[in-house]
């Protein structure tokens, strides 16, 4: 937090540069032919999501709504099973590769059936970022209409927007001054997360300086959808939710479980508690997706820092404590490592349902009891220990905020990171969804 100033551009009351600076023509190139390669990749495996396991992305999604219409709070208030599914085990082990049974991690998950971006071909969109190259460094409140367009397709990737931008938006300066209604009226977004998301951008171009989180701009929604939502163990469940919303890093760090449940889609507390934990680990990387990189890289063959580590890697955990024979009841559960450090009330009981172990193996829990609190205790009081420092220095800061770099950099530290409040009955709580006894 201390280096967070050192991060940001210095603040200009003229609209800087937008994040058009940060692509070259090398990567231009390079993201061109990515978005080609997924656009073939979706086709060719649309015929493969027809097969019932696993479900598709968008199925997935519409069974969990429909089946929360009907049991208002299943979730919370019924078996355990419920929430897991009684037949998600025989599923998750027919998933498993190897035929020995074996664990082996799934490296590529299936990326959602539709993409916005794949509705431009290479060509244009090498075009779009020749453009956007010849807009270095200008203002957005001098870009021409061109120049609006090729941002709004290929940085925003939101290229079914184009047209009535084409038609409508002329300048950056008209863009940087539209409001909710005209967004919609003028270029056609009713949905609400791509207004934000547009509405979020455009913000950070003219104030940088009071972005939280630069490199959230980094995170764009394929990765949001494609990688991180399926480290959450979610992928199967919400991935096409997320990506028909267009969620990226800039929507993601200010996302809350209201926006979830409205405009995502996402009704189940467990599921919402899940994705928050999620996020809450991003915001204390201050979003840097190399830094998170690093350091699940470095923790890949130890037990160490578990707090980073996706529901694949706590599968392969399980499988190594000798419970090889519950490892794939917790594939696509939505149980992750920054989930069980921050959650005070996931315990061994908790675990133990997730990975359905019966009540009467006492001592396969007495097991999992001793390996879970030498994995997640030394995590915790590192965790504690990070969260006490930094509520100090942001008290201290915050007295006398706007005094100096540190002072501004650690006023503006969110409180559910760094001085998370204590809530009377978390109802999202994944230590109470999954601790539930029959």
């Amino acid at each position: 937090p201390d280096d967070d100033d050192a991060q940001l551009p210095p603040y200009t009351s003229e609209p800087t540069t937008s994040s058009i600076s940060r692509l070259t023509v090398d990567e231009a190139a390079m993201r061109s032919t990515v978005f080609a390669t997924q656009a073939t990749y979706r086709q060719a495996s649309s015929s493969e999501r027809d097969t019932p396991s696993p479900l598709p992305p968008a199925a997935a999604h519409d069974s969990s709504d429909k089946s929360t219409k009907k049991k208002k709070k299943s979730a919370f208030g019924g078996s355990i099973s419920r929430v897991f599914g009684r037949g998600r085990t025989k599923q998750s082990m027919e998933s498993l590769d190897g035929i020995d049974g074996s664990f082996v991690r799934r490296t590529s998950p299936a990326p959602p059936t539709t993409a916005a971006v794949a509705s431009l071909t290479q060509e244009q969109l090498q075009e779009r970022f020749r453009v956007l190259e010849e807009a270095r460094g200008t203002p957005m409140n001098r870009w021409k209409a061109a120049t609006v367009v090729a941002w709004l397709e290929a940085t925003m990737h939101m290229p079914q927007y184009a047209e009535m931008c084409r038609e409508n938006v002329k300048s950056g300066k008209l863009l940087m001054g539209l409001t909710d209604h005209e967004m919609q009226s003028e270029l056609g977004i009713s949905n609400v997360m791509h207004r934000k998301k547009l509405k979020l951008a455009i913000a950070e171009c003219l104030h940088p300086s009071h972005v939280k989180y630069p490199k959230a701009g980094d995170l764009d929604h394929d990765w949001i959808s494609n990688v991180w939502i399926h480290d959450l163990g979610l992928g199967s469940q919400h991935a096409q939710a997320f990506y028909d919303s267009l969620v990226d890093g800039r929507v993601l760090s200010t996302l809350d479980r209201k926006e979830l449940e409205k405009h995502v889609g996402i009704s189940r507390k467990y599921y919402q508690a899940s994705i928050m934990f999620g996020i809450r680990l991003l915001k204390l990387l201050q979003f840097d997706k190399q830094a998170l990189t690093e350091r699940r890289a470095m923790c890949e063959e130890a037990d160490t820092d578990p707090i980073v580590w996706t529901n694949q890697r706590l599968v392969q955990w399980v499988d190594s404590i000798d419970l090889k024979e519950y490892a794939p009841n917790l594939r696509n559960s939505g149980v992750h490592g920054a989930a069980i450090v921050f959650e005070p009330s996931f315990g061994v009981e908790a675990m133990a349902t997730a990975l359905g172990i019966p009540s009467a193996k006492v001592m396969v829990k007495k097991h999992l009891s001793e390996e879970l609190d030498n994995l997640v205790r030394p995590a915790r009081e590192s965790l504690a220990k990070l969260l006490a420092d930094q509520t100090a220095l942001a008290k201290s800061a915050k007295k006398k905020a706007g005094s100096g770099s540190v002072g501004r950099s650690l006023a503006r530290l969110d409180d559910d990171v760094f001085a998370p409040k204590k809530k009377k009955g978390f109802k999202g709580s994944l230590g109470r969804a999954f601790g539930r006894r029959d």
